[in-house]
Protein backbone atom coordinates (compact mmCIF):
# COMPACT_ATOMS: atom_id res chain seq x y z
CA UNK A 1 0.00 0.00 0.00
CA UNK A 2 1.03 3.00 -0.92
CA UNK A 3 -1.03 5.69 0.91
CA UNK A 4 0.22 7.33 3.88
CA UNK A 5 -1.14 6.06 7.42
CA UNK A 6 -1.55 7.34 10.50
CA UNK A 7 -1.57 4.87 13.20
CA UNK A 8 -3.64 6.29 16.73
CA UNK A 9 -4.50 5.30 20.24
CA UNK A 10 -8.32 4.57 19.26
CA UNK A 11 -9.06 4.51 22.66
CA UNK A 12 -7.64 7.77 23.89
CA UNK A 13 -10.72 10.52 23.62
CA UNK A 14 -8.07 13.25 22.40
CA UNK A 15 -6.55 10.83 19.77
CA UNK A 16 -10.00 9.79 18.39
CA UNK A 17 -11.32 13.79 18.02
CA UNK A 18 -7.71 14.90 16.70
CA UNK A 19 -8.48 11.62 13.87
CA UNK A 20 -12.07 12.71 13.35
CA UNK A 21 -10.72 16.51 12.77
CA UNK A 22 -8.28 15.17 10.28
CA UNK A 23 -10.92 13.18 8.22
CA UNK A 24 -13.09 16.04 8.28
CA UNK A 25 -10.26 17.68 6.47
CA UNK A 26 -8.78 15.79 4.80
CA UNK A 27 -11.36 15.88 1.77
CA UNK A 28 -9.37 14.04 -1.02
CA UNK A 29 -8.78 10.62 1.19
CA UNK A 30 -5.34 11.74 0.95
CA UNK A 31 -4.50 9.80 4.30
CA UNK A 32 -5.39 6.28 5.74
CA UNK A 33 -5.86 5.72 9.17
CA UNK A 34 -5.55 2.66 11.75
CA UNK A 35 -6.03 2.59 15.96
CA UNK A 36 -3.25 0.78 17.35
CA UNK A 37 -6.13 -1.78 19.19
CA UNK A 38 -7.27 -2.88 15.19
CA UNK A 39 -6.27 -5.84 13.27
CA UNK A 40 -4.30 -3.09 10.52
CA UNK A 41 -2.79 -1.28 12.92
CA UNK A 42 -1.80 -3.67 15.13
CA UNK A 43 -0.61 -5.67 11.63
CA UNK A 44 1.15 -2.47 10.61
CA UNK A 45 2.96 -1.96 14.12
CA UNK A 46 4.65 -5.30 13.58
CA UNK A 47 5.52 -5.01 10.30
CA UNK A 48 7.59 -1.75 11.25
CA UNK A 49 9.28 -3.28 14.04
CA UNK A 50 7.20 -1.22 16.59
CA UNK A 51 5.70 -1.83 20.26
CA UNK A 52 2.32 -3.10 20.04
CA UNK A 53 1.47 -3.24 23.78
CA UNK A 54 1.18 0.12 25.11
CA UNK A 55 1.65 3.14 21.95
CA UNK A 56 3.64 5.59 23.46
CA UNK A 57 3.26 7.73 19.93
CA UNK A 58 1.10 8.53 16.86
CA UNK A 59 2.80 6.56 14.13
CA UNK A 60 2.46 8.43 10.99
CA UNK A 61 3.92 5.94 7.96
CA UNK A 62 4.43 7.64 4.40
CA UNK A 63 6.64 6.10 1.70
CA UNK A 64 8.01 3.72 3.99
CA UNK A 65 9.43 6.23 6.39
CA UNK A 66 8.14 5.33 9.76
CA UNK A 67 7.52 9.16 12.14
CA UNK A 68 6.98 8.78 15.42
CA UNK A 69 6.72 11.55 18.71
CA UNK A 70 6.13 15.17 17.18
CA UNK A 71 7.02 14.16 13.60
CA UNK A 72 4.23 12.41 13.05
CA UNK A 73 1.31 15.18 13.65
CA UNK A 74 4.00 17.92 11.84
CA UNK A 75 4.27 14.86 9.02
CA UNK A 76 0.64 14.63 8.38
CA UNK A 77 -0.08 18.13 8.70
CA UNK A 78 2.21 18.52 5.89
CA UNK A 79 -0.26 16.75 3.06
CA UNK A 80 -3.50 18.64 4.77
CA UNK A 81 -4.98 21.27 2.82
CA UNK A 82 -3.86 24.76 3.45
CA UNK A 83 -3.72 26.51 6.30
CA UNK A 84 -2.67 22.71 7.73
CA UNK A 85 0.93 22.66 6.52
CA UNK A 86 1.54 25.96 8.55
CA UNK A 87 2.05 23.37 11.38
CA UNK A 88 5.35 22.00 9.71
CA UNK A 89 7.45 25.68 10.51
CA UNK A 90 7.71 23.56 14.05
CA UNK A 91 10.07 21.49 12.94
CA UNK A 92 12.33 24.42 12.88
CA UNK A 93 12.04 23.70 17.26
CA UNK A 94 14.69 21.28 18.11
CA UNK A 95 13.31 17.85 18.10
CA UNK A 96 14.44 17.11 21.73
CA UNK A 97 12.25 20.17 23.07
CA UNK A 98 9.24 19.13 20.52
CA UNK A 99 9.34 15.63 22.02
CA UNK A 100 9.73 16.35 25.16
CA UNK A 101 6.75 18.44 25.20
CA UNK A 102 5.05 16.13 23.16
CA UNK A 103 5.53 13.22 25.41
CA UNK A 104 4.62 15.20 28.55
CA UNK A 105 1.15 15.40 27.06
CA UNK A 106 0.98 11.55 25.49
CA UNK A 107 1.64 10.32 28.86
CA UNK A 108 -1.33 12.44 30.49
CA UNK A 109 -4.17 12.31 27.74
CA UNK A 110 -6.13 9.94 29.48
CA UNK A 111 -6.09 11.98 32.92
CA UNK A 112 -6.32 15.32 30.60
CA UNK A 113 -9.25 13.77 27.89
CA UNK A 114 -10.71 10.62 29.04
CA UNK A 115 -9.94 6.94 27.84
CA UNK A 116 -13.34 5.67 25.79
CA UNK A 117 -14.75 2.26 26.55
CA UNK A 118 -13.61 1.24 22.82
CA UNK A 119 -11.77 1.61 20.11
CA UNK A 120 -12.84 4.54 17.36
CA UNK A 121 -14.50 2.84 14.51
CA UNK A 122 -15.66 4.29 11.32
CA UNK A 123 -18.80 4.62 10.24
CA UNK A 124 -20.46 4.23 6.68
CA UNK A 125 -19.10 7.88 5.90
CA UNK A 126 -15.39 7.63 7.52
CA UNK A 127 -14.76 4.11 6.07
CA UNK A 128 -13.11 5.44 2.96
CA UNK A 129 -10.85 6.97 4.99
CA UNK A 130 -9.84 3.92 7.52
CA UNK A 131 -7.27 1.20 5.70
CA UNK A 132 -8.33 -2.96 5.86
CA UNK A 133 -6.73 -5.54 5.63
CA UNK A 134 -7.15 -6.03 1.83
CA UNK A 135 -5.09 -2.57 1.27
CA UNK A 136 -2.32 -4.05 3.37
CA UNK A 137 -2.25 -7.94 1.59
Amino acid sequence: MNDPIFIFDGVCKFCSWSTNTLIRIDKKCIVKFASQQSEEGYFLLEQYDLPTEQLDSAIFIVNGSVYRGSDAPIEVCRLMPFPWPIITCFKYIPRFIRDRSYYFFVKRRYQFFGKRERCLTPTEDTLKHFVTMKDLK
